[in-house]
C-alpha cells in the first residue's frame, strides 16, 4: 500500500523523491504546485528565478497569495490575482494566459486540475518566459502592417503567391486592371497573363521558388475587354524557418505608357529614315507601312490613295503578317474602292484631314468591313491622312488582333508624319515632273532624244554583252508640212499626238518609240531574229499610220516612210546608225514614200526573195478632207 501524508497527497516512496526533484528542477519551465486551498506544495528553483526571488523565499505550506514577490516583480498586479482567481473558481478547467513583469519580460502562466483518485487535489501552475516569442511576434505584426501599409499606398501591383503561383494576397491596385472575381484569393495568378508569354512566366516563376532567387522579367496581361497591357514584375521568395520557400512576394508595375513611348520614338526614326533614304515614292510607302506595323506590334497597313478616272478611294500598297486569315483580309481589302457617298474610317480620315482610333472595329457601328476584320480575328484600328498643306494626298490605316485604347501622344505624332510624308509625296512628285519634262517629248509624251540616247546606251552595252543586234527605225510622215500649212499648226499637233499614240501602241513594251522633232519619229527595237523580224515591225508601223484620222471632224489619211539601220552592221555608235536610217529614208521616199528601206544593200533583196514583197513596193497618195 502507498503511504498517505496529512495533507491527503500520496507520499512518495523514499527512492523515487531525489528522481522526482531532479525531473522537476530539469524543465526550462517554473512549477508551483497548490492544494485546493492555494497552499504552496511544492515548486522548483526555475519558479524563483522568474520573479528574481530566491528558491528559499518559496516554502512549502505557505499561502500562495502571500508571495510577496510575486506582487513585486509584476506590473499589474490586480490583473494578475484576478486572472487567478478566475482560474480557481474553475477547478476542472485548463488555464492559459499572459501578463508582463514590471521589468518587461512577459511569461506565459498555464495551469491544469491536479487529480488523485479521481478527485481535485489542487493545481499545477507552470511559468514559461516568452518575451523573446512575442517580440517576434510583434514584430511580425508591425512587419505585416508595414507591409499592408506600403502595398496598398503605392501604385506598383504587389501580389503574394504560394510556391504554385496562387494568389495569397493582391494590393488594391490590383483593382484598376482586374474585377474582384479576376483575382480572387486562391485563384492561379497567371490566368491573366497573355497567352504569348504565359509559359515563360511560369517557368521564370518555378526558377525563383527551386533557386530561391528571384529575376526580373516583362510580360503582357490580356484584359477582358480583349486590350493588352505590358508590364514589368520581379519577385522575391519568404522561407520558412527550415529554409524552405514559402511564399513569394510579386511587385509589378504597368509600364504601357513607357513602352508605348519606346515605340512612337522607334517608329518616328524608322520612317525618318526611310524618307531619307528612299529614292521613289514607290520604294518608301511600302517601307513606312511595315515600319509602322513593326515598330507599333500592328499586324496589317494599307495606303489609300483616289482614282481621280473613277474618283474613289482604293487600296495601293499594303503590308501585313505571314497568316492567312490577315492575309484575305488585306486581299479583300485591295478590291475595294470608297466612293464619296461612304464614311467609313477611311473616308472619315480623308475629309476630315484628321487621325482616327477605333479601340474595336467589332462594336463600332457603320463600319463595313466590321465582318471581315472578324474573320481575320482584327480589333484595333487606326488612320491617319497623308496631307501636303492643306491637301490629302492619301490616308495610312492599320489594323491589330488586340483591342487597342486609343494612344493620344500617337494621334499627335502621326499628325507629324503624316504631314511628312506628305512633303515627301510632293517633293518626289516634283522631281518626277521635272524629270519627266526633262526627258519627255511635252507635245506627244513620247520620250524624247535625251531618254532615247540613255536607252540606247543600256541597249547597245547589252547587245555587245550578248552578242545580240539591235535596230533602229527612223520614220518621218509623208508630206506632213502641206497639211500643217493648210490646216494649222493646232490640227498638225493635234496629228502628230495621234501618230505618236499608234506607234506606241503598234511596239512592244521592251521597245521605245521617241519624238526627235518636227515629223520626225526614231523607234529602238531589241530581241528580235532577223531583219525580217524587224521588216515586219516597220510595215505594222506604216499600216497604223496609213489608217485614217479624225481631227476636228476632218479626217485625214498620211503615210510615212521608215530607214532602217542594224547594229553592229550598219555602225557602231548612235549616230552613225541615226545617220545610215536617215539615208535610208530618202531611199524610201525615192521609191514613192509608204514604205521601208534598209540602209544595207543587202538586206532589202535578201527580204524580196524571203517574202516576195519588196521593201518600199507599197504605195499610198496623201488625201485629205
Amino acid at each position: 500500500m502507498t503511504a498517505k501524508a496529512t495533507n491527503g497527497l500520496p507520499r512518495a516512496d523514499h527512492a523515487m523523491a531525489p528522481l522526482l526533484r531532479a525531473a522537476l528542477e530539469s524543465t526550462a519551465e517554473g512549477v508551483l504546485v497548490v492544494d485546493t486551498n492555494g497552499t504552496v506544495l511544492t515548486s522548483n528553483r526555475r519558479f524563483a528565478e522568474l520573479f528574481g526571488a530566491r528558491p528559499e523565499d518559496v516554502r512549502t505550506g505557505t499561502p500562495s497569495s502571500e508571495l510577496a514577490f510575486i506582487v513585486d516583480a509584476v506590473r499589474d498586479p490586480a490583473a494578475y490575482w484576478a486572472g487567478l482567481r478566475d482560474i480557481r473558481d474553475r477547478p476542472q478547467d485548463e488555464g492559459l494566459d499572459t501578463f508582463e513583469l514590471k521589468d518587461g519580460r512577459v511569461l506565459e502562466r498555464y495551469s491544469r486540475p491536479l487529480v488523485i483518485e479521481a478527485r481535485s487535489a489542487g493545481r499545477c501552475w507552470s511559468y514559461r518566459d516568452i518575451t523573446e516569442r512575442k517580440r517576434a511576434e510583434e514584430r511580425l505584426r508591425e512587419s505585416e502592417v508595414r507591409f499592408r501599409l506600403i502595398a496598398e499606398n503605392v501604385g506598383d501591383l504587389v501580389a503574394m503567391l504560394d510556391p504554385q503561383g496562387r494568389r495569397l494576397y493582391n494590393s488594391p491596385s490590383y483593382g484598376t486592371l482586374f474585377s474582384p472575381d479576376d483575382i480572387q484569393l486562391g485563384s492561379d495568378s497567371f490566368r491573366e497573363i497573355h497567352p504569348d508569354d504565359r509559359e515563360r512566366v511560369k517557368r521564370i516563376f518555378e526558377q525563383t521558388v527551386s533557386t530561391g532567387v528571384g529575376q526580373r522579367t516583362e510580360f503582357r496581361f490580356l484584359l477582358k475587354d480583349g486590350s493588352v497591357r505590358h508590364i514589368e514584375s520581379e519577385g522575391r521568395v519568404i522561407c520558412d524557418t527550415s529554409g524552405k520557400v514559402s511564399k513569394v512576394v510579386v511587385v509589378s508595375r504597368d509600364i504601357t505608357e513607357r513602352k508605348n513611348a519606346q515605340q512612337r520614338e522607334s517608329m518616328e526614326h524608322g520612317v525618318t529614315r526611310v524618307l531619307a533614304e528612299a529614292e521613289t515614292l514607290a520604294e518608301a510607302i511600302p517601307r513606312i507601312i511595315e515600319t509602322i506595323c513593326e515598330t507599333l506590334g500592328w499586324d496589317c497597313g494599307a495606303r489609300w490613295a483616289m482614282d481621280e478616272k473613277r474618283k474613289a478611294i482604293h487600296c495601293v500598297e499594303t503590308w501585313n503578317i505571314a497568316t492567312p486569315a490577315v492575309s484575305n483580309f488585306i486581299d479583300h481589302m485591295r478590291s475595294l474602292a470608297f466612293v464619296p457617298g461612304h464614311l467609313g474610317l477611311v473616308r472619315h480620315v480623308w475629309l476630315s484631314g484628321e487621325p482616327k482610333w477605333i479601340a474595336d472595329v467589332s462594336r463600332e457601328g457603320g463600319f463595313l468591313r466590321a465582318e471581315k476584320a472578324a474573320k481575320a480575328g482584327l480589333h484595333g484600328a487606326f488612320a491617319f491622312p497623308i496631307r501636303a498643306g492643306s491637301v490629302t494626298l492619301g490616308v495610312l490605316e492599320f489594323f491589330s488582333r488586340e483591342v487597342r485604347q486609343p494612344d493620344a501622344p500617337l494621334l499627335q505624332m502621326v499628325r507629324v508624319i503624316g504631314s511628312q510624308i506628305g512633303q515627301f509625296m510632293a517633293r518626289k512628285q516634283a522631281e518626277e515632273n521635272l524629270l519627266y519634262v526633262a526627258t519627255h517629248d511635252t507635245l506627244t509624251g513620247l520620250p524624247n532624244r535625251y531618254l532615247f540616247n540613255q536607252r540606247f546606251a543600256h541597249a547597245i552595252n547589252q547587245s555587245q554583252r550578248y552578242r545580240r543586234q539591235l535596230a533602229l527605225l527612223f520614220m518621218d510622215l509623208d508630206n506632213f508640212k502641206p497639211i500643217n500649212d493648210t490646216l494649222g499648226h493646232t490640227f498638225g499637233d493635234q496629228l502628230l499626238v495621234e501618230v505618236g499614240r499608234r506607234l506606241k501602241k503598234c511596239l512592244r513594251d521592251s521597245d521605245t518609240v521617241a519624238r526627235f522633232g518636227g515629223d520626225e519619229f526614231v523607234a529602238l527595237i531589241e530581241e528580235f531574229g532577223s531583219p525580217a523580224d524587224v521588216a515586219s515591225v516597220a510595215q505594222k508601223m506604216l499600216d497604223v499610220i496609213s489608217r485614217p484620222f479624225r481631227i476636228e471632224r476632218r479626217k485625214c489619211h498620211v503615210t510615212a516612210s521608215i530607214g532602217i539601220s542594224l547594229f553592229p552592221d550598219d555602225g557602231q555608235n548612235l549616230t552613225t546608225l541615226l545617220n545610215n536610217a536617215d539615208t535610208a529614208i530618202y531611199k524610201a521616199k525615192q521609191q514613192g514614200r509608204n514604205s521601208y528601206v534598209f540602209h544595207s544593200d543587202e538586206i532589202n533583196p535578201q527580204l524580196l526573195q524571203q517574202t516576195g514583197v519588196e521593201p518600199g513596193a507599197q504605195r499610198s497618195t496623201l488625201a485629205q478632207k
